[in-house]
């Protein structure tokens, strides 16, 4: 008898991972552009609220400084006008004054009082200006921390 040569087993190659299955590129493909938008989320966040740091750096010098009582009360009545026309769009609330400014205040700041709405609003023009105290500068900060523009 005739004995046939016998061959190796040939075995398949391994499977290569590359180029991967059309699941992995649409995963990828989520994946980056879920990065893309979240990046690009936080960059236009941070970027619309500048205005908002530098109201809030501007707020903590004056609160800072040792400055008059009707120096400090018209600073932060400007920063109040600039703020609130900025949010607002409306320029002409930079115009406004005694009675409409103090009705403007209580509708956008409505936890001032009626002293310190007295003092930002014509009170510098009183004998005996008043200073604003500690709880309403405390409410105009916490305010400007949660205006949303």
């Amino acid at each position: 008898m005739n004995e046939l040569p016998i061959h190796d087993i040939i075995t398949q190659p391994a499977i290569s991972w590359w180029p991967p299955s059309i699941g992995w590129w649409v995963l990828a493909a989520l994946l980056i552009t879920l990065i893309f938008v979240t990046v690009r989320f936080i960059f236009v966040r941070h970027r619309n609220n500048q205005w908002k740091r530098v109201a809030l750096a501007k707020f903590e010098t004056l609160k800072s400084q040792e400055s008059q009582t009707v120096q400090l009360n018209q600073d932060i009545q400007i920063l109040l006008k600039q703020v609130i026309s900025y949010v607002e769009k409306d320029s002409s609330i930079k115009s406004r004054h005694g009675a409409e400014w103090e009705n403007c205040l209580s509708s956008h700041i409505p936890l001032l009082d009626q002293a310190a709405l007295d003092a930002l609003g014509d009170g510098n023009y009183r004998a005996s200006p008043n200073r604003i105290d500690e709880q309403a500068l405390e409410d105009i900060e916490r305010w400007l921390r949660k205006i949303k523009c």
